[in-house]
C-alpha cells in the first residue's frame, strides 16, 4: 500500500495490528517499544524514531519500499520527437497517396483499355481492403483528382452491350 503521508503509515500499521488480533500492549511487548509510543505512532501525534517504526512494521510483516525518482525525458524533447515522427508519417502517407492517385488516374485515362483490364481496375479500386488502406491516407489529395475523372462503366454494363 502506498502511503504518501507519515500518518498514513501509522494507520496502515494500526489496521494490520487489528487484522492480526494484536493489542497495542502485545505489539509493544513483541517489539520492545512502549504502548504509549505505539499509540503516538499509530495516531501520528508526535515524531517517532524511524528505527522503531521499521521494527514495528517488520513485526507486522509490512514492507517499506523506498525508491529513487526515475529520470524523466525533457518534455520539450519528447514532444519534438513525437511531432517530428508524426510529420514524417504524414509526409510518407501523402507521398503514397499521391503516387497511388497518379497510378489510378493514368490507368483510367489510358486509351484503348480493354473491358477486362477496366473490370480488374474497378475491382481493385472498389475492393474493401483497398478502401480501408486509403482511409488511413490523405484522401483530401485523392478526392479532387477523382472528381475530374469520367465515371467508369460497370463490368455488367459492358457485358450487356
Amino acid at each position: 500500500m502506498k502511503t504518501p503521508w507519515p500518518e498514513d503509515i501509522g494507520r496502515v500499521a494500526r489496521q494490520r495490528r487489528l487484522d492480526l488480533n494484536l493489542s497495542q500492549n502485545d505489539l509493544a511487548d513483541r517489539t520492545g517499544v512502549t504502548r504509549q509510543w505505539l499509540s503516538r505512532f499509530e495516531s501520528a501525534k508526535a515524531d517517532v524514531s524511524l528505527s522503531k517504526v521499521l521494527l514495528v512494521l517488520r513485526e507486522l510483516d509490512l514492507n517499506v519500499d523506498v525508491r529513487a525518482p526515475q529520470p524523466t525525458v525533457m518534455p520539450d524533447l519528447a514532444s519534438y520527437a513525437a511531432d517530428s515522427i508524426m510529420r514524417t508519417v504524414a509526409q510518407i502517407n501523402a507521398n503514397m497517396a499521391g503516387a497511388m492517385a497518379d497510378s489510378v488516374q493514368r490507368a483510367i485515362r489510358g486509351a484503348g483499355i480493354s473491358s477486362t483490364a477496366r473490370a480488374a481496375l474497378e475491382k481493385l479500386t472498389f475492393d474493401p481492403a483497398y478502401s480501408q488502406a486509403m482511409q488511413g491516407l490523405q484522401l483530401d489529395r485523392i478526392d479532387p483528382l477523382s472528381k475530374d475523372l469520367p465515371a467508369l462503366p460497370s463490368p455488367d454494363a459492358e457485358e450487356s452491350r
